[in-house]
């Protein structure tokens, strides 16, 4: 979990990891995903999605080297953004090796929103609940991002207390 106050630089520390994750091959995807309905929050995500790219590749190679390029363009490629109306209509299906950034991750808190279905229909929707069973079978890690975890906490005090242990998985308590 990566939790902070509003307008502390939460955006900027998910995307340096999922930058510094694909460049060191530690993920051979990232999928920003965010339950909100806010357009101009998205686009604000995707503007900085793209800077962040350009200024990383800068850091790691010359611009006028070919392979600045050829960076920028495999970190375009390999990191998604998905908000809650993409959710509805497209959700990406998730491969082996990546990193889910679930940012404002208080939107998936009912089962109703379009997070928790994404979590569903991808399988993964036991790892909310500290199962995280699915994801050591795919090698996926999970960045929960958020300026209120309320439901964060509540969930690993249920872990911790035993409470809604349906399966003989262990469930495991969520980091921060």
């Amino acid at each position: 979990m990566l939790l902070a106050q509003m307008q502390s630089g939460k955006t900027g520390t998910y995307l340096r990891i999922a930058l510094e994750g694909i460049h060191r091959g530690f993920f051979e995807k990232v999928y920003i995903i965010c339950g909100s309905c806010d357009v101009a929050l998205r686009e604000q995500t995707k503007g900085s999605l793209k800077s962040a790219i350009k200024s990383f590749s800068l850091e790691k190679i010359p611009s006028d080297s070919g392979a600045y390029e050829c960076l920028k363009e495999k970190l375009t490629d390999c990191i998604e953004v998905f908000w809650n109306n993409d959710l509805k209509k497209k959700a990406p299906v998730i491969e082996e090796k990546c990193l889910i950034i679930n940012d404002e991750a208080h939107y998936a808190q009912s089962k109703g929103n379009n997070p928790y279905k994404f979590w569903k229909k991808s399988g993964l929707e036991k790892c909310l609940f500290g199962d995280f069973t699915p994801l050591r079978e795919k090698d996926i890690r999970i960045l929960s991002v958020s300026a209120t975890p309320f439901s964060e906490f509540v969930q690993n005090q249920k872990v911790l207390l035993g409470v809604e242990m349906e399966t003989d998985v262990p469930l495991s308590q969520k980091n921060v």
